[in-house]
C-alpha cells in the first residue's frame, strides 16, 4: 500500500509544481482566471474555469504584465500560505524522490528483514 501511495504521490506532486509554475504566466492567468485575493467575495463561482482553478489550487502569486516584462510584481495581500505552497510541494517531492532512490538502491533482503510496511 505504501509503495502505491509513493508511486501516486511523486507524479502528482511534480505535475502540481509544473502547473503552479505555468500558472504564474499572464496567458495562463487569462485563460484560467482566478479571483484576486482582495476580492474573494466578488467571484462568480458558477464559472467553470474559476472553479477549476480553485479545485486544483492554482493561485496567482506573480502579477505579470507582458507590456513591462522587466518588472516583477506580486499580487497585493497574498496570504503567506499561498507563497509557501510551492516550497512545501518541492520539499515533499524531494522527500519522495530520496525515499524512492533509497528503496531502489537498497538490496531487497535488507527491506525484508527491517521493513515496517
Amino acid at each position: 500500500v505504501v509503495r502505491a501511495v509513493r508511486a501516486f504521490l511523486m507524479p502528482w506532486c511534480a505535475l502540481h509544481l509544473v502547473a503552479l509554475y505555468l500558472y504564474q504566466f499572464q496567458y495562463a492567468q487569462e485563460w484560467i482566471p482566478n479571483t484576486p485575493y482582495d476580492n474573494e467575495d466578488a467571484a462568480d463561482d458558477s464559472n467553470t474555469t474559476v472553479l477549476l482553478a480553485k479545485l486544483f489550487g492554482l493561485t496567482p502569486i506573480i502579477l505579470t504584465n507582458c507590456s513591462r516584462p522587466s518588472e516583477l510584481q506580486m499580487w497585493p495581500e497574498v496570504p503567506y500560505n499561498k507563497i509557501l505552497n510551492p516550497f512545501c510541494l518541492l520539499f515533499l517531492f524531494w522527500v519522495l524522490a530520496s525515499d524512492c532512490r533509497m528503496w531502489l538502491t537498497t538490496p531487497g533482503f535488507l527491506w525484508k528483514e527491517h521493513s515496517v510496511y
